[in-house]
This record gives C-alpha cells, structure tokens and sequence, in this order.
C-alpha cells in the first residue's frame, strides 16, 4: 500500500534539479539546506601524481578553482566515486579512469586495489573537511598518497520557523543526503517529527548510529535514484 504524504522536504546544499521526477509528481517541496560549501585556497603542482581520487563533485569544483588548465598533464588519471562527480570530470576536461558505481569509501578502495601497479604510484586524495579518515589511511598503506582537505562543510545553525511549521503541522518526509545535513538538522529540528530518508549506506549508518528510524534508504547514491524510490513508496 503506497503511504500518504504531504510536504517533501530536500536538506542538500545547492541545487536541486537533479529532483525534477519529484517535482513533476508532488506540489509540496521544500528546499531547506542544512549545509553550506566553503572552497578551501592550496598549492600544489599535478605533475607530481599520476592519480587523483575525487569522493565528491565539490572536491572536483574546488580543485579547478585552485588550478590553472596548462597544470593537467596528459598522463594524469582521475578516479571518482559516483556517476556526478565522473560527469563533471569529463566537463572540465579531465580523464576519467574509473568510477566506482556504489558511492561509499570502502567499495572505491575495494577498486583501487584492483588496479595494475597502483602500489608504485603516488596519489592525491581530494575530500572534504568532514570526511572519514578511513579512506586516506587505508591508501597509506598500500601507495605513496597525499591528501587535500579541498573544501569545508559548514552547518547553518539558525532555526528556520517554516520548516518547524511544517515539521510540526504536516506529514512530512525529509531527504538526507550526507551525514552532515543530518547532524545540522538535528542542532534545531526533532527527527522524530518526519520520516527519514536516506540517499545511500554511509548516511543511513550514520542516522541508525544515532539511534533514529530510517523510512527509506536508496540503494543507489544519486538524486535520481533516490526520486524514482520515493516515487514507488509515496
């Protein structure tokens, strides 16, 4: 039986287009962004590396704003978690080598190590300031690796009376798409007043870690992925 609801509330930083087979299906959706993305100012020279590893599109963003285009050397091998983040290479002119289809840090590694003669090169890791350390550690170990905090995740902490409206007055669901826009709604807004959707593995086992429900979890991390799931339950 397919569950009512009225309001869906998006929690991600930046657009939302991305949900267009949400918008198309449902009147009531709200964008409330929990975080806001700072690009972060480094040095460095790529001729150094012979791979870069991108978790995300901003880490992607934030290395074209702090390079020139002359800096990319024809050898230079890209690796990216999700299909976004591999899209968005490819429009700046920068050679895929592989993406890793399930968006989560220990599917990409169980990749890496797949590669000939990875052991022998030297990487650069580009993540956000709230990433694991998990990833960076586990590369140390098998390659020469240097990593960049490439970009900062920052949490909005003023409460927002709308979505506390709406939260209390209607049957809602949220969408979480990290596990910062979860922690950042929890600083003003009760998660018991909604259900809990999650885009992917490592957000739902952040939420479960803190002992909320989770409605829905999509099973694979994108925007779209996650509209055609909600599209079949609600």
């Amino acid at each position: 039986m397919i569950e009512k609801i009225e309001d869906i509330i998006l929690t991600n930083s930046g657009e939302i287009n991305s949900f267009s087979d949400l918008k198309l299906k449902f009147k009531n959706i709200h964008h409330f962004p929990m975080i806001s993305i700072n690009f972060l100012k480094y040095d460095l020279d790529l001729k150094e590396f012979d791979y870069v590893i991108f978790c995300s599109k901003n880490a992607v963003k934030s290395l074209m704003q702090n390079i020139n285009n002359d800096d990319i050397h024809e050898n230079l091998n890209c690796i990216s978690i999700g299909s976004k983040t591999a899209k968005l290479l490819d429009e700046f002119g920068l050679k895929n080598f592989i993406t890793s289809k399930k968006s989560y840090s220990q599917k990409m590694l169980d990749d890496i190590k797949k590669i000939k003669g990875f052991n022998e090169s030297k990487v650069l890791l580009m993540q956000g300031s709230l990433s694991s350390d998990m990833l960076y550690n586990s590369l140390k170990k098998i390659t020469t690796v240097r990593r960049i905090k490439s970009y900062q995740t920052i949490k909005k902490e003023k409460k927002i009376f709308e979505l506390e409206n709406l939260l209390t007055n209607r049957k809602t669901i949220t969408v979480f798409t990290s596990p910062s826009c979860f922690d950042a709604f929890c600083l003003n807004y009760n998660p018991k007043n909604t259900k809990i959707i999650s885009i992917g593995k490592t957000t739902s086992e952040h939420i479960a870690s803190k002992n909320y429900k989770i409605d829905l979890t999509s099973r694979i991390q994108t925007f779209e992925k996650i509209s055609e799931e909600i599209l079949k339950k609600y």
